[in-house]
């Protein structure tokens, strides 16, 4: 049987990756979760996320479709990512510069 292995690990290093222990070593796998075919999907509200995230490359559509396998998770999100950057007062190019800003300080990788 697979066992995982909890080792401490730096924040950018958080990655989803898993370490087993398969006869004496270690390995490391990176866990998968399916993407939502949007043809599959009934809800028009959830359809459309889909497609706007297609259309306009954000949010990105591979990080949508993966929200997608929950339903009331793909509303939250992009309830609050339309209120966050396609509306209010500041230009999408700031409010752009500040996510790029966030996700390489804390080394992210997406």
């Amino acid at each position: 049987m697979k066992q995982a292995l909890l080792q401490p690990r730096k924040v950018s290093e958080l990655s989803a990756v898993v370490l087993l222990k398969l006869g004496g070593k270690k390995e490391a796998v990176m866990p998968r979760i399916a993407y939502v075919d949007p043809e599959a999907v009934h809800d028009a509200e959830i359809r459309g996320y889909l497609e706007r995230a297609r259309q306009e490359g954000t949010p990105r559509p591979e990080s949508q479709a993966i929200r997608a396998n929950n339903p009331n998770v793909i509303r939250a999100f992009s309830q609050a990512w339309d209120l966050t950057f396609r509306n209010g007062v500041l230009d999408h190019k700031i409010k752009e510069m500040c996510r790029v800003y966030v996700s390489k300080s804390i080394d992210c990788e997406y």
